[in-house]
């Protein structure tokens, strides 16, 4: 088993970089079938979903407007500071479709607190898209519209998910060795 260290902390592969990149091919396919003929506007969230951005969207088959957020709420290994974005962003999507990118779906309190204020702007249709789902810690009823890999409650780092701003580059995922 391929192991990596990240500051203090040991990491197994969990899900190799093949997987990954076949899973997207098959979330793309089903976006392109949702979204074929429309105008969409992708809002991907950062730093964790860039790299799941970077890989996807050059799959989709139809016209989108891709825009850039900022969206911070973990705090080493625990999901659950403080929200922090930019509000006066969100305003551009005003009676818009919206599909939002999401690396992983955690607690859901990120998507919980961006989907609320997102739909005060009246959007025409909001969607997410995530590449990690983990459906034993959600704490709020989201629709999750394209789910790649749902996974257990492990930490997972990699494919733009961080420890300590750490690993994020890995191409691979790998989850927290237990101990």
């Amino acid at each position: 088993m391929i192991e990596i260290q990240l500051v203090d902390k040991k990491f197994q592969l969990f899900i190799p970089n093949a997987r990954i990149l076949d899973k997207i091919d098959e979330l793309a396919q089903q976006i392109n079938r949702a979204y074929s003929g429309q105008q969409l506007e992708i809002l991907v969230l950062l730093d964790g979903a860039k790299m799941f951005a970077d890989t996807i969207l050059p799959r989709l088959k139809f016209n989108y407007n891709a825009h850039y957020q900022q969206v911070k709420s973990y705090q080493g290994m625990h999901s659950g500071g403080a929200i922090q974005f930019d509000r006066e962003f969100l305003n551009q999507f005003k009676g818009k479709n919206l599909l939002i990118l999401e690396d992983i779906v955690d607690t859901g309190n990120t998507l919980k607190h961006l989907s609320t204020v997102l739909m005060a702007q009246n959007l025409e249709q909001l969607a997410i898209a995530t590449l990690l789902y983990k459906p034993r810690q959600m704490k709020h009823s989201i629709p999750l519209n394209f789910i790649g890999f749902e996974i257990g409650p492990e930490f997972v780092v990699g494919f733009g998910m961080d420890y300590n701003e750490c690993g994020r580059e890995l191409k691979d995922i790998y989850h927290l060795k237990s101990q």
